[in-house]
């Protein structure tokens, strides 16, 4: 039978795109082939940018450790073996000559916060012989607990975060504002209150250095100063001043910062050394015969000798 021309065009007009759809399923080109491309692409992203955080947070979580670790390593190296000691990597002691690479040595601290006045990451006092008077690093309150543990595993329990040498009296401590890990040298109450008030009252300059060595000042200045050893309790230094009038010394001026339980003992050492109770009005105690006088505000000890000490 023979077969009309319309239905042979009609078959090839249904079969054409059947033959294009089975090619496009073929060759993955169909929509459902496109739809499942597209979101295998989706997951590929996503699962790439999953790995690529993944691999930032472990990079993170590997670089944190490493600061902790070389934080830990900076902390355990300022400390010496012996309570009160400063770490062997700096070459010196409290109380000893100050190397040539002392001062470069403390400034290649890392990990410590910039003290605000200068930009320096230590704070330094030398005595006039270039002997050092102490040496404080600021830690930071945020890793203040951590350095603790340290020290504390390394020197065993303190006192109110004190640590000394007895045998040198030298002596660490840790605290204040932003947390100040302090090395300087401290006397006992009878030794301080004699230290600050040394017979200089009416001396020149000169007697002066050879009572108490050089001064951290030239001697031609109107104002002397030398740093001494802090009391026992304390946490840092004392400074003595000596003003000077027409070539002799007119005062002497003792500072230093305790607790108000240390300013009490410092002031029964001071009424034992000059002999009876001390009298004089609230933060202002004087012994009028000897021209001393003591003024305790704000942790701020001070001790006046001389002209001074009868100024209102």
């Amino acid at each position: 039978m023979r077969v009309p021309a319309s239905a042979v065009v009609m078959t090839l007009v249904v079969a054409v795109p059947f033959g294009f759809a089975i090619r496009d399923t073929l060759e993955g080109n169909d929509a459902q082939s496109q739809q499942d491309r597209a979101a295998a692409e989706v997951r590929a992203e996503q699962d790439r940018f999953h790995a690529q955080e993944l691999a930032r947070q472990q990079a993170e979580y590997e670089h944190e450790n490493q600061r902790t670790a070389d934080r830990q390593a900076m902390f355990a190296s300022l400390i010496g073996s012996t309570p009160g000691t400063l770490g062997a990597r700096f070459g010196a002691q409290v109380g000893e000559p100050a190397p040539a690479d002392f001062d470069a040595n403390l400034s290649a601290i890392d990990h410590v916060e910039d003290r605000l006045e200068d930009g320096a990451n230590h704070g330094l006092q030398l005595h006039g012989d270039g002997a050092i008077a102490s040496v404080s690093f600021t830690i930071g309150d945020a890793h203040c607990a951590e350095l603790r543990t340290i020290v504390d595993r390394a020197w065993g329990p303190s006192h109110d975060d004190i640590w000394l040498d007895t045998a040198h009296h030298r002596r660490a401590s840790l605290g204040g504002l932003l947390c100040v890990l302090h090395f300087d040298e401290y006397a006992d109450d009878p030794m301080w209150a004699k230290a600050v008030m040394p017979a200089l009252i009416g001396k020149t300059p000169a007697e002066a250095q050879r009572l108490l060595g050089k001064p951290t000042v030239p001697l031609d200045e109107p104002s002397l100063s030398w740093y001494l050893p802090g009391p026992a309790a304390g946490r840092n230094s004392t400074e003595l001043r000596a003003e000077v009038t027409d070539g002799r010394i007119r005062s002497l001026i003792a500072t230093t910062n305790v607790s108000t339980d240390a300013a009490g003992r410092l002031l029964d050492a001071m009424a034992k050394r000059l002999g009876g109770p001390w009298g004089g009005r609230e933060g202002v105690y004087e012994w009028p015969k000897h021209q001393v006088a003591v003024t305790y505000s704000d942790s701020l000890f001070t001790v006046i000798s001389g002209a001074a000490a009868d100024e209102p």
